[in-house]
């Protein structure tokens, strides 16, 4: 892949993604965000590679790095939601959990601000699906860590 990429005076995202991914499986985290970074530095911010330099992040538990990555895949602008229960569940995995359901709320509000023939579709229900499931996993757990703080 690295010579792929090296040859072709136009290479696709797929080589930067592929590479990447085999980089990741062989446990070579660092280098997978180095070759997704390159991609994006020479063809632009693309979806498919900041989501995979996301997961990676994530895993390395990078968390302020993912979410200024995802910051770059959705600009101002566009529609919020999705980038918002991704930046939830984010929060959530960083222990963020204030953050985390004051994003979710955000993200719900999004959702019925939506015009009801987008309400209606499978991606945005499933969404709104998965901000009632986070929100009632915080707040599930708000009062178990609330009681553990209580003992400290």
């Amino acid at each position: 892949y690295a010579r792929a990429i090296a040859l072709a005076p136009q290479p696709s995202p797929d080589l930067y993604f592929e590479r990447a991914r085999f980089l990741r499986e062989v446990g070579r985290e660092s280098a997978a965000i180095q070759v997704l970074d390159r991609g994006v530095a020479r063809l632009g911010p693309l979806a498919s590679l900041e989501e995979l330099a996301i997961d990676i992040d994530l895993a390395r538990k990078n968390y302020d790095g993912a979410l200024a990555r995802l910051d770059r895949v959705f600009p101002p602008g566009a529609r919020q939601e999705t980038r918002l229960v991704r930046r939830g569940e984010i929060l959530v995995a960083a222990g963020r959990s204030r953050e985390a359901r004051e994003t979710f709320e955000r993200a719900q509000r999004a959702i019925e601000a939506l015009p009801s023939r987008l309400r209606q579709t499978r991606a945005v229900q499933q969404l709104e699906g998965r901000v009632r499931s986070s929100l009632e996993s915080l707040r599930v757990a708000g009062p178990e860590k609330e009681k553990t703080d209580a003992k400290s």
